[in-house]
């Protein structure tokens, strides 16, 4: 678990708080004024040492919720496209980068096209990045 490092983690229940903290799961800020235990620049730059390899995954629902509107899991006060995308950014200049994943992105409904959009928004900073 020391080589996991998640963003945003605003919404977990009892259970799933306890878990992540008992292991060594680094939770970085996405931004600024973000919760987390330290930016994620930091964080990344950490990881890449103690890996030849990162896989970045990102949930669409890390987005604030006027932002994924008609996502199911969708939660308020959180970041932004460009915050997000800084963040992606900050991963990429690590150089180890060999796979990139962006989920749960949902088109369907009242909302799927702002959805759609910030999704495309963080697809095209993570390629730009890479």
């Amino acid at each position: 678990t020391d080589r996991i490092v998640m963003v945003d983690v605003r919404n977990l229940d009892p259970e799933e708080a306890a878990l992540v903290r008992a292991t060594d799961i680094t939770i970085a800020r996405v931004a600024p004024g973000f919760a987390g235990d330290e930016p994620i620049e930091q964080a990344a730059a950490a990881l890449a040492v103690r890996c030849d390899a990162i896989y970045l995954h990102i949930d669409s629902d890390v987005l604030d919720a006027s932002l994924t509107p008609n996502h199911g899991t969708k939660e308020p006060n959180g970041p932004g496209v460009a915050e997000t995308a800084a963040a992606i950014k900050a991963v990429m200049a690590t150089g180890k980068v060999v796979a990139f994943g962006l989920l749960s992105v949902n088109s369907a409904g009242a909302g799927g096209d702002i959805s759609v959009r910030a999704a495309v928004d963080l697809l095209n900073a993570g390629l730009a990045g890479w």
